[in-house]
């Protein structure tokens, strides 16, 4: 009896599943054909991650089975210096894809390209079964809080956050740190920096590496926050703490706006004592880099690291997967420590992290679609992506967290987890934190202070000229009231 009932319960479930495709199907005959082409950065890169990839293919040919007029071409992977040059080229003539996992989106954020996706995300989503969240309302997907991470500063959401990049933390070499001595006990910064300077001592070309590809932008505002964490809750502004819960009212990384303002109101300058001293911290920390760090990318700093020539590396959840891969020895995982008060008078002593606060990488619309006439198509095929099911089993796989509720999280990802304990930076990224123009000239400045061409005070000039200019731009684009 157990076993009838059994068999008639999978039969009317087959029987629903096959309806709901018949509804499709049906629904799709005589539509227009409509082609929309994608770029998932890493979720689409067979050669290293070839199951997420495997998922991807599943994911877009469930969804041409259902919509038989419509065409899904996944594009190939690329480097994410190499995807901004080509996606800004692409946008720019208005051929970039419609659909695409907008990485650090403040890079790629050019006015006019992303569809504004507020509207939709009030709409139901039909690929969430009926009492689940997100099927009446398709943004009750994620939590509440994870939409002010990634609204722009015109009031707009422009991408969907599926995940969370962060979870940034030190992965080292245990046998080669057992060989030499050395331990993950630093209870200074210094005895930190004497351990990476132990490390590049031992020549061959070994150091550790602290980047993200090339750029350093994740350690460059960990250690810009400790120095300016005593005055961080003073750039704050209340409309902003009014949008968002919990700890983020009172501590969080801080808007475009609310850092404009704060340069504006001189509560951060780059002529300030302070910053002076994160320039010698940064200096100091760079002499403990590996060889070539300056150009290496993501790709080439994991294979260092299985080579053995990066024995400590400042890397992400996401790198797992790869770090696993290239690995024929035993390693683990230990945070980077707190910049410490015997370094300078300015500093909290206080762990901030990259990645504990709302992601800033989704999948967006550009308006690509907007130029066909097919911004309903792909608003239809994000909705079929961000399900539990479909992007929820890809992070699942990857592996990295997942924002998406009732999402599986791997158990691989559980050394990972103290991470989040700690303090976020106050500072993005400076490759977005006050738009591309203003990263760009940010990075060409560090690079030529941390290679010996500027001193620090010329340094300071320079990144000020830049603060004021970005300010000057931002505020003139987006009308902010405070300026004059």
């Amino acid at each position: 009896m157990k076993r009838k009932k059994i068999t008639c319960v999978l039969a009317s479930l087959l029987v629903m599943s096959l309806c709901v495709t018949a509804v499709f199907i049906q629904a799709a005959a005589g539509q227009k054909k409509v082609t929309i082409r994608i770029q998932v950065d890493e979720f689409y890169h067979p050669e290293t991650r070839p199951e997420v990839a495997a998922i991807a293919k599943e994911i877009v040919n469930d969804y041409m089975k259902l919509h038989p007029n419509i065409t899904l071409v996944l594009g190939d992977y690329m480097p994410i210096g190499e995807f901004y040059t080509w996606f800004t080229t692409k946008m720019s003539v208005r051929d970039g894809p419609e659909f695409a996992y907008s990485l650090r989106q403040e890079r790629v954020m050019q006015k006019g390209w992303w569809v504004a996706l507020d509207k939709y995300l009030e709409e139901e989503n039909p690929y969430i079964p009926q009492g689940y969240l997100g099927h009446d309302r398709w943004a009750d997907l994620i939590p509440d809080w994870t939409w002010e991470g990634v609204r722009h500063p015109d009031g707009y959401i422009y991408e969907v956050p599926l995940g969370a990049v962060g979870g940034c933390t030190l992965y080292y070499n245990k046998d080669k740190f057992k060989e030499m001595g050395l331990t993950v006990d630093w209870p200074t910064w210094t005895d930190f920096l004497n351990t990476g300077r132990k490390l590049k001592n031992a020549g061959n070309g070994v150091g550790i590496y602290m980047g993200s590809g090339s750029s350093y932008r994740w350690i460059e505002s960990v250690v810009l926050t400790a120095f300016f964490a005593k005055t961080g809750k003073d750039m704050l502004m209340p409309k902003y703490s009014e949008q968002v819960s919990g700890k983020w009212k009172t501590w969080r990384t801080l808007s475009a706006e609310e850092l404009s303002k704060a340069i504006y109101d001189k509560k951060f300058s780059a002529l300030d004592p302070r910053f002076a001293e994160y320039l010698k911290a940064m200096k100091d920390l760079s002499g403990t880099w590996v060889e070539g760090y300056a150009t290496l990318s993501r790709d080439e700093a994991y294979s260092l690291f299985g080579m053995e020539k990066i024995l400590l590396g400042y890397y992400g959840l996401f790198s797992l997967a790869p770090i696993k891969e290239v690995s024929e020895f035993d390693w683990g995982v230990v945070q980077v420590p707190a910049v410490t008060p015997e370094i300078s008078e300015y500093v909290t002593g206080e762990v901030f992290i990259t990645g504990a606060g709302a992601p800033n990488d989704g999948y967006g619309i550009t308006t690509v679609a907007e130029d066909k006439g097919i911004v309903e198509e792909c608003i239809d095929f994000l909705k079929f992506w961000s399900t539990a099911d479909h992007a929820g089993r890809q992070y699942y796989a990857f592996p990295t967290l997942c924002s998406i509720q009732g999402a599986k999280i791997n158990p691989d990802l559980a050394p990972f987890m103290p991470v989040f304990e700690y303090k976020t930076k106050i500072f993005g990224d400076y490759t977005a934190r006050l738009g591309p123009k203003a990263g760009d000239e940010w990075f060409r400045v560090t690079q030529d202070y941390l290679g010996g061409q500027i001193d620090v005070k010329t340094a300071q000039t320079k990144f000020q000229g830049i603060l004021d200019d970005a300010v000057k731009l931002l505020a003139g684009q987006f009308k902010w009231d405070w300026y004059k």
